[in-house]
Parts: C-alpha cells; structure tokens; sequence
C-alpha cells in the first residue's frame, strides 16, 4: 500500500515525547476493522502527480514520466487486469532495463518494440528516445495506467528534437488473459520488453502466451525482475518449456543503480526508489531455442502423418465392411 501512495509522498519527523500517544492511536487503528472499498479499481479518482526527469545518456537528452496516485483503499495488486494499480508508479526494475537496453542500443536499429506492462513507461520511452527504433508500443490495461501512459507518451514527444514522423511512438490496452486484445499482426515485434512482470506465479501463464504471439521468430526478449519478486522462477522455467533459450546475467551491473536523475538530486532518489538500493536485479535474454523449435516441428510432423494414416485405415475399414459397397446387389425377395 505505501508504494501504492508513492507519488509526491514526504518523510516526517516523531518526537520522542509523541511516541506513546502515537502508539496507542496505531493500536486502535489495527483493533478497528479495516475500511471496505465499495467502488469499482476503475472509478478511484487520481489525488497527487509526480513528474520524473531522468538522464541516461552523457549528451543531457531526457526522458520525463509521471506517477500517479488515487484514493483508491482496496488492494494494490488486485485480482485481475482491471484491478491492478501497480502500472501508476515508476518502479526500480525500469531504472535498472533503461540503463540496461541502452547499452544494446544498436539491437533497436529499425526495430520494432514492444512494451508488456508498462506502467508508466519509462523503459519503452528510452529505447524511444535514445535508440533508433521505429516503432515502440506501449501496454498496460488498467484505465488510469493506460490514461497516464498516453499522457507519457504526449509528454515525451514534445521534448526537443523527438517528435520525429518518421517513427511510431503508441499505447494500446492489452489484457494477457484475452487473445482479443493482443497486438496484431501475430509475430510483428522484433524486440519485447519487460520488467518486473510476474509477482504471483498464476499470471506466467497468460504472460507466456501473449509473448509467443507477439514476438517474432528471429526475435529478443528482454527482461529485468528484482529477485524477491514472486513467481520470476517460474516464468524462467515456462518460457524454457515454450521453447526459449534464456542468457542470465545475476547481479545486474551496480553502475546500472547510478542516479538517473536529471537533478542527480540522490534524497530524491532514495526517496521515491530505495527498492534500488535494497534489491538485486536480474537481466534475462530470451531467443526462440531453433533446435529445439525443429525438433517440436519433427515430432508433430510424425504425430500429423500417424494420425492421418490412422484415419485413412479406419475409413478403409469402414468402406469396405459389408453393406457398405457400393458394387454390392441387393437381393429382393
């Protein structure tokens, strides 16, 4: 819940003489019973903004993103897409993969990229603005990510110098458990990207499926996930089951955790982004494993011809079983 209210959040200062007084107000908080959101996630209304400007490149070019925070009381992570606030804030995962990504800036020449979750953006932004990729989508599916994310986009394009026709900057609603909202044409994107997808391991599933649609065969998947977040070993071990090889690299570099603040304000940071300081990162590469894709596509071809000689023996039985010739005269009485 606290990163849920992270945007503009401020630090205070307990005297030691309110300590007590404080204290007997928390335990009575804990003994009454919890508040009960009766509202729809979606009809929660945005109370604070918090605009970030980071830095990932020595020519001083910037990316801006704003959080969001509502007064929404229920449950962060929720229980489906539309109920998941997690994509309203700047999370430390993206710091750690737009450092990352841009390091591989030449593997988004002319490429396009998408984005799964996310959030506010801020990876799939600086592959925009500081690579040469040429088309970069945006997803998410909660109403106020989606809303903040079209605004990031706007933002990002009337910096200087990035509003380039030329290329495509979009957002698009994408729900992982609905094929109908998955990007299309199938198999379009050269390069998908995410961060810190997967925090309860029934969502691996959903999150497997709509990567094997949208990646093309000859494409990279690229992922960051803080190593306490749940569920990030089984989406390692589904994506090697849907026949993708996986490059690790544990620890993420520690000069990815230098301050990307344009202000290089280091309070600011560990304000907004302690998770930095206070986790470790991964960076996984996935590529369609081609050896294993032709062995797959060995053993159905065989599985196809067998059952296709199956039904051709079984429709000769059943042509040739008396009373089913044609030839054959039937005799009347």
């Amino acid at each position: 819940q606290q990163q849920q209210q992270g945007a503009g959040k401020s630090s205070t200062t307990t005297s030691t003489a309110d300590a007590k007084p404080k204290a007997a107000a928390t335990d009575a908080a804990a003994a009454a019973p919890a508040k009960k959101e009766t509202r729809q996630a979606e009809e929660s209304k945005i109370v604070q903004t918090k605009t970030h400007k980071f830095v990932f490149a020595p020519e001083g070019a910037h990316v801006a993103v704003r959080e969001v925070a509502s007064d929404w009381q229920g449950a962060v992570f929720g229980t489906t897409a539309r109920e998941d606030f997690t994509g309203m804030h700047v999370w430390a995962a993206g710091l750690i993969a737009s450092r990352w990504f841009l390091e591989h800036a030449s593997l988004f020449d002319g490429k396009s990229v998408l984005e799964l979750g996310a959030g506010c953006g801020l990876p799939g932004l600086a592959v925009y603005r500081y690579t040469k990729a040429q088309k970069v989508l945006l997803t998410d599916f909660f109403k106020h990510t989606v809303d903040n994310l079209k605004h990031n986009v706007d933002l990002n394009l009337q910096l200087e110098g990035s509003a380039e026709n030329s290329r495509e900057l979009a957002v698009a609603q994408v729900d992982w458990k609905t094929a109908a909202t998955f990007p299309q044409p199938a198999h379009s994107f050269d390069v998908v990207l995410g961060c810190d997808l997967v925090y309860d391991a029934k969502l691996v599933p959903a999150l497997v499926s709509v990567i094997k649609h949208a990646l093309h065969p000859d494409g990279t998947m690229l992922y960051v996930f803080g190593d306490s977040r749940d569920g990030a070993t089984d989406f390692i071990d589904a994506m090697g089951k849907a026949g993708f090889k996986c490059d690790m690299t544990s620890p993420a570099p520690d000069e990815y955790k230098r301050n990307p603040l344009l202000d290089g304000d280091d309070a600011e940071l560990r304000l907004h982004f302690n998770e930095l300081e206070d986790n470790t990162f991964s960076l996984a590469t996935f590529k369609i494993d081609k050896a294993q894709e032709k062995r797959r596509a060995e053993i159905e071809a065989v599985v196809r011809q067998h059952n296709e000689a199956k039904a051709a023996s079984a429709a000769a039985a059943v042509a040739t079983a008396p009373g089913n010739n044609e030839n054959e005269t039937v005799k009347s009485s």
